[in-house]
């Protein structure tokens, strides 16, 4: 599988949780899914329309994309 280009957030402000996130850190979909039911995921997951959505922004930084995550 290709590696993911995580789009900028001014171009797409979320992401979905499955497949996209998942494949950006590298989870199956049991372990994100799993992951998100225990809320131990280190960004933050929106539920828009019944689907779950990850912020661009937030997963850019956790990923330390732009630069260094600040603590």
């Amino acid at each position: 599988m290709p590696p993911i280009e995580i789009p900028n957030p001014e171009d797409q402000p979320t992401m979905s949780l499955y497949p996209e996130t998942a494949q950006a850190v590298h989870m199956g979909r049991s372990a994100i899914y799993d992951a998100y039911r225990r809320g131990a995921l280190p960004f933050p997951v929106l539920k828009c329309g019944g689907k779950l959505r990850v912020p661009t922004a937030a997963l850019r930084r956790i990923l330390e994309l732009d630069g260094p995550a600040k603590k």
